[in-house]
C-alpha cells in the first residue's frame, strides 16, 4: 500500500478549521439537539468568515483543491458515460443469464 503525505495546514488553515468548529458546536448549543447534515454542510460550507467556500485561500488551479465538477472538463462527463454504459452491459448479461 502506498504511504499518503497529507500536507501540513497552515496556521491560518488550522485557525480557519478551528472558527468552522467553534461555528458548528454554537449551532448545536443553540438548538439544544443535533443538527442536521443539511445545517452541517451549510456551515462548512457556505457559512461567513467559516465556510469553505468563504476562505481566502485559492480554491482551485494548481495552488487549490482538486475538483470533479464536470463543469470543468468534458472527461469527467466522458468517465461516467463509459462507466454506465459498462454497468448496462452486466445487467443486460445478468438478465439474459437467468
Amino acid at each position: 500500500m502506498t504511504n499518503i503525505q497529507m500536507p501540513v495546514p497552515t496556521a491560518w488553515q488550522r485557525e480557519h478549521s478551528a472558527k468552522c468548529k467553534k461555528r458548528i458546536v454554537e449551532v448545536i448549543d443553540s438548538a439544544q439537539s443535533a443538527i442536521g447534515f443539511d445545517d452541517y454542510m451549510q456551515i462548512c460550507l457556505f457559512a461567513q468568515d467559516t465556510g469553505y467556500y468563504e476562505k481566502a485561500d485559492e480554491l482551485f488551479g494548481a495552488g487549490g483543491d482538486f475538483t470533479t465538477s464536470p463543469e470543468r472538463s468534458h472527461y469527467f462527463a466522458l468517465a461516467f458515460a463509459n462507466y454506465f454504459q459498462q454497468l448496462k452491459k452486466v445487467i443486460r448479461q445478468f438478465k439474459l443469464s437467468r
